[in-house]
């Protein structure tokens, strides 16, 4: 079972919990339809992971190659003590690359949406000290702690979450919260732009996709330690509003649209299921899966756009191509294309499937 598949199944088994509504979206209006927001514990969490290098799974990277040596940086300038994340980086990093139970950490917080940095902390605690009756501190948090426990099942790698929860709270009283407190303006400008961008010019062209994939609400987090890689939460089905989509908060010089255009492919990743089943293809193991699936998820996001916003296509596609600022547009589509080629089978149901959307 690939990671992302693990992520439905996960979500479909924990659907009668249901994520509920997260406190710090609290201030959303329900009936608008996709939220660009960002949140302190999911921020915190893929932090912690970027600053160890746990690198993952995948063709594209799951955190920004830059940051954990930015962070250093500025722990460097402000004479930070080094926390216990610093000091256990190098032990935390080899323990979850080794096993690929620890893959799911990549997506644990999406299932603490609605948690906050305290009882998703203080969760993962309480599954190491019972495995039988953990104690789990809010109802907010038992959405995450369920997966969790159905995922990581063995009392010492739950021992090890806690201990990684532990270095993430001496991380976010040494260093973190003053950190993230003091880039506050800049990113509530950014989401801001993000927003006015997203309600005028992706959603209205996509709604048509949206509703027909039953994602016509949810929300899109922006995080700064995450890399071209995203993540996507389907909920319930039947709940058309309980969907996450956490993709990276770019630089300040990046493109304007970047962190759209990541979230547009992770959108895209039912489309992308849909067409492995029709094509036929089979995978020699998960590995090929979630490079094939990646990739073809890079193309969908290019073929919606074609369709339904064909006046921001090019500037996706050149988000995906190296140097694709300075090059003229037939440059673009072809190095996209040559970067991006899928098997003649995918390919065809990817097209067929986005035809399909009425």
């Amino acid at each position: 079972m690939s990671t992302r598949t693990l992520v439905v199944a996960l979500a479909v088994l924990g659907a009668a919990v249901g994520l509920g509504r997260p406190a710090w979206a609290q201030d959303a209006d329900p009936a608008t339809g996709w939220r660009i927001a960002s949140a302190p514990h999911i921020d915190l969490w893929y932090h912690g992971l970027a600053v160890v290098e746990f690198r993952g799974f995948g063709p594209l990277a799951l955190y920004d190659e830059f940051y954990p040596a930015e962070i250093r940086r500025e722990k460097g300038g402000r004479a930070a003590p080094a926390s216990e994340l610093d000091q256990q980086a190098n032990r935390f990093r080899e323990a979850f690359s080794g096993d690929s139970t620890f893959e799911f950490l990549h997506f644990l917080p999406l299932y603490f949406a609605a948690a906050d940095r305290e009882s998703m902390l203080g969760a993962l605690r309480a599954l190491a000290e019972n495995v039988a009756r953990p104690a789990i501190p809010s109802a907010a948090a038992q959405f995450g702690a369920n997966a969790t426990s159905i995922v990581i099942s063995e009392l010492e790698k739950r021992q090890l979450v806690a201990q990684f929860a532990n270095a993430l709270d001496d991380e976010w009283r040494l260093f973190y919260a003053a950190d993230r407190d003091r880039r506050r303006a800049a990113r509530e400008a950014r989401l801001a732009a993000l927003q006015e961008r997203w309600d005028r010019v992706f959603e209205p062209a996509l709604t048509p996709y949206l509703r027909s994939a039953r994602l016509d609400r949810g929300v899109i987090l922006v995080s700064p330690a995450l890399g071209q890689e995203g993540r996507i939460f389907r909920g319930d089905l039947e709940n058309r509003t309980d969907n996450l989509v956490a993709v990276g908060l770019r630089p300040a010089g990046s493109r304007p649209d970047a962190e759209l255009h990541a979230a547009v492919r992770e959108l895209c990743f039912p489309l992308v299921r849909q067409a492995i089943d029709a094509s036929g293809i089979e995978f020699a193991d998960r590995f090929e899966g979630e490079r094939v699936s990646s990739q073809a998820a890079v193309v969908c996001g290019a073929t919606l756009l074609d369709r339904f916003a064909p006046s921001v296509a090019l500037d996706y596609r050149r988000n995906y191509v190296i140097g694709g600022d300075e090059a003229d547009p037939g440059t673009v589509t072809e190095a996209f294309a040559a970067a991006h080629g899928l098997d003649s089978r995918l390919d065809t149901a990817l097209r067929s499937v986005v035809d399909s959307i009425e």
